[in-house]
């Protein structure tokens, strides 16, 4: 029973990012305020976590310089500083957003929710 209990969650978590995905248009700017969705209405939803990740950019790099890497080195990545990051939530991406920072941390604040693919 434990396997179909699991089932059932994986599968509520999936219509919980294809629906935060549906919600906007494709680079539509979020609503100041407004919640992507009513947690009032997820029940068994409320509990399980999600790990979001905030990706800034990527790099490809050949195995004779990553092991050439050194305390100062400099990993040059494909996006240009100011530019939106995208955030996943479980290996998903389900919208970009700007770094700002906040009583002395990193935070993103979402500017737009792509569309479902």
């Amino acid at each position: 029973m434990a396997g179909t209990e699991e089932e059932t969650i994986d599968k509520s978590v999936k219509d919980v990012i294809d629906k935060i995905s549906e919600q906007s248009a494709a680079d539509t700017p979020a609503k100041t305020g407004e919640a992507l969705f009513d947690p009032n209405k997820l029940g068994i939803l409320n509990d399980v976590t999600i790990v979001l990740t905030i990706e800034i950019g990527r790099a490809q790099i050949k195995i004779k310089d990553l092991l050439n890497l050194t305390k100062d080195s400099i990993i040059d990545l494909n996006k240009l500083a100011g530019e939106p990051v995208d955030i996943y939530a479980n290996g998903k991406m389900i919208a970009k957003g700007n770094i700002i920072t906040a009583n002395g941390k990193y935070c993103v604040r979402l500017t737009s929710i792509p569309e479902k693919s």
